[in-house]
């Protein structure tokens, strides 16, 4: 794989995670995956999804942006106490409803990483709770709390364990009352978190369009044309560039891991060689140092001058023989 600029792991993951930004951005791909993973849309068509209720442009993940500085949808929450957000997509969305229209807020992740060393489904709260907070200011004031909107955080895991490959979660508030006297439902159905568990074999048709979508073993033609043929999808230029772009990426990410991990296993070859010989050597020297002391009457430190051993081995024979 040639390219022109020597670039590192690192740098080329970096590259891949912007082109698929840049694609789930796309209002055809969230239309769909609003279609199948929120309730509010899924008696819309894509059509109406895409050109009716996905009110604002998404904006992608950019450097921060003060909180008194925010407008609309833009993808960072900054709070003095609470430090910087900063959402991969950001956009509102309206949806139909009994009277009026629901606004939601939506955040969506692609995340690569399921263990970075906290449970996802905690991160994912925290931004619904920054999205709700957030909108005191923007979208109401004072106590005008019935102006909050839903907020949704939607996740793509790129590498799930295997457990969950291929299934789509969904984590709400429900009403638990006893006795039962149902509240109106919108309000207190304010956050929902949707966690798209990507690899597996699904029949549902977002999961499928996401693997291909995602896939490192298909080639960016291939892609392209089997996006329009079995999804639908209208391949315009930007979405064709940004198709053969993670190809060229994602193909250049695994030839370089496969490298490195080809590198790092000689290295570990070696060095388990070097053991293994140590090992050897270590037996070969307590039989000689059993030998001495047996047949020459010699103490062990006087076997082990003998035998010339090395002060950082000699403890390991005093812990064998004495």
């Amino acid at each position: 794989m040639n390219l022109e600029n020597n670039l590192s792991l690192r740098q080329m993951q970096s590259l891949f995670d912007t082109s698929c930004k840049r694609l789930l951005a796309g209002k055809q791909f969230l239309a769909r995956i609003m279609k199948t993973c929120l309730a509010e849309y899924q008696t819309c068509s894509l059509d109406e999804i895409e050109t009716q209720y996905i009110e604002t442009s998404p904006v992608i993940s950019r450097e921060p942006v003060h909180q008194d500085e925010i407008i609309g949808s833009n993808n960072e929450s900054v709070s003095s106490a609470e430090g910087t957000v900063r959402f991969d997509i950001r956009f509102e969305a309206s949806a139909p409803g009994s009277d009026d229209l629901i606004h939601l807020m939506i955040d969506l992740e692609a995340q690569r990483n399921f263990s970075p060393g906290y449970p996802l489904l905690k991160r994912a709260a925290y931004y619904c709770g920054r999205m709700i907070s957030a909108q005191r200011g923007p979208v109401f004031s004072s106590s005008d709390y019935g102006r909050l909107r839903k907020v949704y955080s939607i996740w793509i895991c790129l590498d799930p364990p295997a457990r969950l490959s291929g299934t789509i979660g969904k984590y709400e508030m429900t009403e638990t009352l006893v006795p039962s006297v149902p509240a109106n439902r919108s309000d207190y159905d304010m956050m929902t978190i949707i966690m798209i568990y990507l690899g597996g074999q699904s029949e549902n048709e977002l999961l499928q369009m996401l693997n291909l979508l995602f896939s490192i073993a298909v080639r960016p033609a291939e892609k392209i044309q089997r996006l329009k043929d079995e999804f639908h999808i209208r391949v315009d230029s930007p979405i064709q560039k940004e198709v053969t772009q993670m190809g060229v990426f994602s193909e250049y990410y695994y030839y370089q891991g496969v490298e490195q991990g080809i590198q790092q296993g000689v290295q570990q070859g070696i060095q388990q060689g070097v053991q293994q010989q140590r090992r050897e050597q270590q037996q070969k020297d307590l039989t000689s140092l059993r030998n001495l002391m047996t047949q020459y009457h010699l103490t062990l430190p006087q076997a082990m001058d003998a035998l010339s051993i090395p002060a950082e081995d000699r403890a390991y024979f005093i812990q064998q023989l004495s």
